[in-house]
């Protein structure tokens, strides 16, 4: 068992690890005004997921049970004030450079002063705005990102005005409905939007990763089709369609979104990708198609609506035809690391905005005994530097 001091020269040897990096290429240091330590390479970026998860475990150690429990339970303070630079725009209405006094945004933003420095001194505790001079606010990194970058700064409102109630409103929607698993019995159920473009930003997220991890090329030949269910305006399809030579792409989705994806299709893709209307919750009309795919689907459905949808597939499916997901995956046990603690926290976001869930390998191995036994679980594999996984059945 590691002593404190153990702990920290190991967080030593990491910092000094990305101060190297940060020098060599010419960066400036850290600071809570600019980001040194955006777009690291792989090998770099591994050193600053230790950093954070070193840092965060000697914090709890330091804090101790009352510490660290007293942390927790005024998050929701966090949450009140983020509600709040987020509605009242209080980050678009500090400039750029130079400072504002709290009157002025006041003035900019009809609410009393009291009101925005109470706001805004709670947010400085987290190196959200900061006081140049007494008085005088000027952004930090943070919030001169919330200001000009739209989908980072609607990701807090998806947050505090979707996922937060929704949660707020999570267990007296059990008690109602304790054994529920339809989505109505919920309390949020939109806006994602710009919100979710931001959190799916990030080498973790990069679709090359979905690109690496899967053979494709076994089914790159003439005749060889993937249906892309749910599939957008066809991201997915088009990704794979420019590092590919034969494979033809049918994507599915709502006749509004079918239609937006078609008419904005590079004209070098239209003889390898259509799009169709399609609603998954009625029989697939594409039959034998070498792989249906599903990219973040499923788990926005209870095993209810999942069962459906897979059953949905089965007239379609030939020998051999195999359905691909693209999902997160959970630990088949609990974990302490911060990094793991993300899958998690979407669990929690999906029960309280969709009653659905999360799953481990051995929940999606059971989805599809469930479905139809003649379905074989082939696996679920994380590719190197991906958040997502991969998940595979083939049909016998």
């Amino acid at each position: 068992m590691s002593t404190l001091t153990a702990r920290a020269e190991e967080i030593l040897t990491q910092a000094k690890q990305l101060d190297s990096y940060i020098v060599s290429n010419g960066l400036p240091p850290t600071s809570f005004d600019q980001d040194s330590l955006m777009n690291l390479p792989p090998e770099y970026e591994a050193v600053q997921s230790a950093l954070i998860e070193s840092t965060h475990t000697l914090k709890r150690l330091a804090q101790g049970t009352f510490g660290a429990m007293t942390e927790m339970l005024y998050c929701f303070t966090d949450l009140t004030t983020l509600r709040a630079l987020y509605h009242y725009k209080i980050p678009q209405a500090v400039p750029l450079t130079g400072s504002i006094t709290y009157d002025e945004i006041a003035q900019r933003i009809s609410l009393p002063s009291t009101l925005v420095s109470r706001f805004l001194r709670h947010a400085m505790a987290s190196q959200i705005f900061t006081e140049s001079l007494p008085g005088h606010v000027t952004h930090t990194a943070i919030s001169h990102t919330l200001s000009i970058d739209p989908e980072f700064f609607e990701a807090v409102g998806l947050l505090t005005d979707e996922f937060a109630p929704a949660s707020n409103a999570l267990i007296g929607a059990i008690d109602t409905y304790p054994d529920s698993r339809e989505p109505t019995h919920t309390e949020r159920m939109n806006r994602f939007g710009m919100g979710m473009r931001y959190f799916t930003r990030g080498e973790g997220w990069d679709l090359k990763h979905l690109r690496a991890g899967y053979d494709w090329d076994a089914i790159d030949s003439p005749g060889g089709v993937v249906v892309d269910v749910g599939g957008g305006q066809g991201a997915f399809s088009q990704f794979l369609a420019a590092s590919t030579r034969h494979l033809r792409f049918i994507v599915q989705d709502s006749a509004a979104v079918a239609n937006s994806g078609e008419a904005a299709l590079p004209e070098d893709l239209k003889e390898r990708i259509d799009f169709m209307p399609h609603d998954f919750f009625t029989e697939q009309p594409i039959k034998g198609a070498d792989v249906y795919f599903m990219r973040w689907i499923l788990h926005n459905w209870s095993n209810k609506y999942c069962l459906q949808i897979l059953r949905n597939l089965v007239p379609a499916l030939k020998k051999g035809s195999r359905v691909v997901l693209y999902e997160f995956l959970l630990p088949d046990k609990p974990v302490t690391k911060l990094r793991q603690k993300q899958g998690l926290n979407l669990d929690m976001v999906v029960l309280s905005c969709f009653n659905s869930s999360e799953r481990t390998t051995m929940d999606w191995q059971r989805l599809f005994e469930e479905a139809d036994i003649r379905f074989r679980f082939d696996n679920a594999i994380t590719p190197q530097g991906s958040t997502m996984s991969i998940i595979q059945a083939i049909w016998l």
